[in-house]
């Protein structure tokens, strides 16, 4: 249907697709591509958002799902800063601390793209102290970028942010390809033995897994 631009019909085949109970897996794909349609009808999705957020589902695969869909549909930065703002605002209204977090998150990424480099690492920073565990990752993977964006990008700092998420990460593609990252800043610091280092680390893991790279 989506193919054939059958977009209405695909639209109400999904509604009722989402209504049902199915596993977190499924919901996602389904959730993924009605947000897909509501943007090619040209339709807001601040709604939609709103809507399927009241579930209070914590789940950050769905989450992920539909903010990503969200923030593609709102290309604009500034548009996105107060769009989350006011995403913020009615959770911290209904004292939802979990969505209220993954929102800063998002915000802070906004303002990292933005270049507003001090505000996004302030942000981050506090968030490190209170946010729930499952999102610290992301916090730590934005510090990183933070550092790398500036003007003066802080390598190294950057790599140690990463050691930090590396810690908490538990997913073996993401622990890869964080661990890759944080070898290539050893490499531009020209810190080659700790690169080194990371890189037989990674391989004693999993050696089938990493050894092609």
């Amino acid at each position: 249907l989506f193919t054939q631009k059958r977009f209405e019909q695909l639209k109400v085949l999904l509604e009722s697709v989402l209504k049902k109970e199915n596993t977190i897996e499924i919901q996602s794909q389904y959730l993924f591509w009605f947000f897909r349609v509501k943007t090619e009808l040209h339709e807001a999705v601040d709604d939609a958002v709103l809507k399927i957020l009241k579930q209070n589902f914590t789940n950050l695969q769905l989450l992920d799902v539909v903010f990503s869909e969200w923030l593609r549909s709102v290309p604009d930065l500034k548009q996105r800063i107060k769009g989350l703002k006011r995403f913020y605002k009615l959770y911290k209204r209904k004292q939802n601390i979990f969505y209220c977090h993954y929102l800063s998150i998002l915000l802070a990424n906004c303002y990292i793209e933005s270049g507003q480099y001090e505000q996004a690492k302030k942000d981050l920073l506090q968030l490190v102290k209170t946010v729930d565990k499952t999102l610290l990752t992301y916090i730590y993977e934005l510090l990183a970028k933070n550092e790398c964006f500036k003007a003066t990008p802080d390598y190294r700092c950057a790599a140690d942010f990463l050691e930090e998420a590396k810690i908490l990460e538990i997913d073996t593609n993401k622990l890869f390809f964080l661990g890759k990252l944080q070898a290539e800043l050893y490499t531009l610091l020209g810190e080659y033995d700790r690169a080194y280092c990371i890189y037989q680390e990674l391989l004693f893991k999993e050696p089938t897994h990493f050894l092609a790279q």
